[in-house]
């Protein structure tokens, strides 16, 4: 019912950082190595209508001074994500930039570390630079992995496990706004049995947790949870000591952990010395001989009961501030030992010696429990009541997989994924109950898989290309989709309405404007009523912005089924909304009808208060028509060339009749008027039938055009010549 709006296909959720359009440059990254474009090397990324697309591409950081400088044009409303694995020899810094400054930006610790940059909001559609350098003059090659719309699995890329509710990875559902609904996806990998982590300590605060005590045979013993004695897993590790020097004293950490149930446990720990002597667990020259209480020595023992203890460990010795791993099969020493495996097994790590750091002292860290795990990655997502969650899961290597919602108490499942293609799995719009973090499980064999998830959006079926298989959308009101066959009507969809309602869809087609990734598919709407006739469509806003969008007031109580088509024939993935909205409703009062504020972009709930914009006074197009007025007129508070105008009455060449032309918009409804009257109270009369009412009618153009009426005297217009010779004509925008 409006002119051209540039509708954004979906809209980022997160905080953003501003950036204008200009020229990109890169001062820091002169000489270059190279300078590529990515455009149109963007690949669609399985399932289509997943919105998500990527690229790869590798290179060589020659010289240490070199950076390669990747171009990219990004639409707005999009986020991507860039993983960069270096060789060996290179120490890379990874950044994502504009002309006006370094958007974001990340640096390795050490070379050969894999850099990720995580769901970077594109707030602006403008070129975008990705660099690529190396640090303290390192070189080597690396790969370059980008994706629009979707994030990067972490433990896939070298970053920590999601094997288990406890570590599970988030996944963010409100990545992209999808009309009221909201979707996230990720990308990842499984890659065969995996160490699951059982129990992890790295010091992330400094005091110890309820899971640790400690013990000192002096009071002088001391125990550091710092940053500055040195670390192997920022930001600290816990060091022992005693000061003054002065006696032998025993210092012990001992962590209780629950091991019950846990097949095959291992410990791994890094330990680190400062000019510490060994004192090994010994009784007649023999190591590791089983001990009541304490014992003077340095190393890791175990117990299942605080009393009888078994040493697992003994340092030998080491460089000063070395961090060293060590693994212990804590199943295979427990069964030697006659000890099992409880819930609250005791580890005790353990220093010996009378000085104080750096004479004297020994630090642990990165402490952690791990036993061989399934193949399975787990992700977060944080749900509300009366969600509706979908999961599409396909495998884009190797497979098959399978997907579950858990419950926030991660084991009980609330949907297991359905077969809906030779590769893809699908939970289908799981009525949430619960307000709380719910759980993804991916399980299977390795692959490469894509992870979507919705909520209050619905998944294309791509079985509804018929009215008789129409997929309900009643439950979302929204839904991503892909066309590829053509069926009788194109994707169809179905919902119902009542006659005191206003429905308004938008079908848009993702990166149908000059930058992103290529979307071939031009969309037309098509409603057909509850008798199943057609009672409103709608094609092109206009020529160059591929979206289409209606509304429409019903008139009849029922199910409403909305047909999807492609004017081109061309495939491609959409985004569909469809909103019921009250005809009386205005929520804001700010006397803009909620539906009209919808259909047009507005805010139906900022009466201008927040953004003056958004009220009736507002003037978003600038073109000195308010809001309430192009209400009125039916014209589009965004475009300054629609506009409600009689733009041209004259005769018709000398024929008895005068033409009368009127800007016009899709859908909308006219009534022409005359009088022969003095314009001060003049009285004005209807034209006859011209098609639908008495001087009515209905646009039926998809664009914002114009409608020309012949004013001829005959009982059909006017009915007779203009009094006088003067005759005054006026055009009302009629409101459904």
């Amino acid at each position: 019912m409006s002119g051209n709006i540039r509708y954004a296909p979906f809209r980022a959720r997160y905080a953003t950082v501003a950036m204008l359009l200009a020229t990109a440059t890169l001062p820091r990254m002169a000489p270059a190595a190279s300078t590529n474009t990515l455009n149109g090397s963007f690949v669609q990324v399985a399932p289509a209508g997943s919105l998500v697309y990527a690229l790869s591409t590798s290179n060589m950081i020659v010289e240490g001074i070199d950076c390669d400088a990747y171009v990219v044009n990004l639409d707005s409303a999009q986020t991507i994500s860039i993983a960069l694995k270096p060789d060996g020899g290179l120490r890379p810094e990874l950044f994502l930039k504009t002309a006006q400054g370094v958007v974001t930006s990340i640096v390795a610790g050490v070379a050969g570390e894999e850099l990720v940059l995580q769901e970077v909001v594109v707030d602006v559609a403008e070129t975008y630079v990705i660099g690529v350098s190396g640090l303290l003059a390192s070189s080597g090659s690396y790969e370059l992995e980008v994706v629009l719309n979707a994030a990067l699995e972490h433990e896939s890329r070298s970053g920590p496990p999601n094997n288990s509710p406890s570590f599970a990875e988030e996944l963010k559902r409100d990545v992209l706004q999808i009309g009221a609904g909201e979707r996230g996806a990720i990308l990842g990998a499984l890659e065969g049995a995996v160490d699951l982590t059982v129990a992890a300590e790295s010091w992330n605060n400094p005091t110890f947790g309820p899971d640790w005590t400690t013990f000192s045979s002096d009071f002088e013993g001391r125990f550091f949870i710092v940053t500055s004695l040195g670390f192997q897993d920022p930001p600290r590790a816990l060091w022992m000591d005693r000061a003054p020097t002065g006696a032998f004293t025993l210092n012990e950490a001992i962590w209780e952990v629950d091991l019950s149930g846990v097949a095959q446990p291992e410990l791994r720990f890094f330990q680190a010395e400062r000019n510490d002597e060994e004192h090994s667990f010994q009784t007649a020259g023999v190591e590791f001989v089983p001990f009541i209480g304490h014992y003077n020595a340095d190393g890791v023992a175990i117990s299942d009961n605080g009393t009888n203890w078994q040493p697992v460990y003994t340092p030998a010795h080491q460089n000063d501030s070395v961090w060293i791993e060590q693994r212990i099969d804590l199943a295979d020493r427990a069964a030697d030992a006659g000890m099992t495996l409880t819930s609250n097994f005791l580890i005790k790590f353990q220093q010996y010696d009378d000085f104080s750091i750096p004479a004297d002292g020994r630090g642990y860290d990165a402490i952690s429990i791990t036993t061989l795990g399934p193949d399975e990655d787990w992700y977060a997502i944080d749900l509300l009541p009366g969600d509706r969650a979908t999961l599409v899961l396909e495998w884009l290597t190797g497979g098959p997989l399978d997907v579950e919602l858990l419950a926030p108490d991660g084991i009980t499942a609330l949907a297991t994924g359905l077969v809906a293609g030779a590769a893809r799995r699908v939970v289908d719009e799981v009525l949430i109950v619960t307000g709380a973090t719910h759980f993804a499980r991916v399980s299977g064999s390795n692959a490469v898989y894509s992870l979507s998830a919705l909520r209050d959006v619905s998944w294309d079926h791509a079985s509804n290309l018929t009215v008789q298989t129409a997929q309900s959308i009643s439950d979302t009101g929204q839904v991503l989709g892909y066309f590829n066959v053509a069926g009788p009507t194109g994707d169809t969809y179905a919902f119902t309405a009542a006659t005191t309602d206003v429905i308004v869809a938008n079908a848009l087609a993702p990166a149908s404007g000059s930058f992103e990734f290529e979307n071939l598919l031009d969309p037309a709407i098509q409603l057909l009523g509850p008798g199943l006739s057609t009672v409103a469509t709608a094609n092109d806003i206009s020529p160059s912005n591929r979206n289409a969008r209606f509304s429409y007031s019903v008139v009849s109580n029922g199910t409403h089924i909305l047909c999807l088509i492609s004017t081109n024939g061309n495939p491609g993935e959409y985004v569909l909304t469809t909103q019921t909205v009250p005809r009386l409703d205005d929520s804001d009062s700010d006397g803009l009808p909620d539906h009209w504020e919808i259909l047009h972009g507005l805010d139906p709930l900022d009466d201008g208060t927040t953004d003056p914009n958004q009220g009736a006074a507002g003037d978003p197009d600038g073109d000195g028509i308010d809001n309430a007025a192009e209400f009125e007129d039916d014209t589009s508070p965004f475009d300054p060339a629609s506009a409600f105008l009689v733009t041209g009455v004259g005769d018709s060449g000398g024929s008895n009749s005068i033409v009368i032309t009127v800007a016009t918009e899709p859908a909308a409804i006219y009534r022409i008027q005359f009088t022969d009257d003095e314009l001060i109270a003049p009285i004005w009369s209807d034209f006859a039938n011209t098609g639908l009412t008495v001087g009515t009618w209905v646009e039926t153009s998809d664009f914002p055009s114009a409608f020309t009426f012949h004013d001829d005297f005959t009982p059909a217009t006017s009915g007779h010549a203009p009094t006088n010779n003067r005759r005054a004509y006026r055009v009302i925008s009629v409101q459904q």
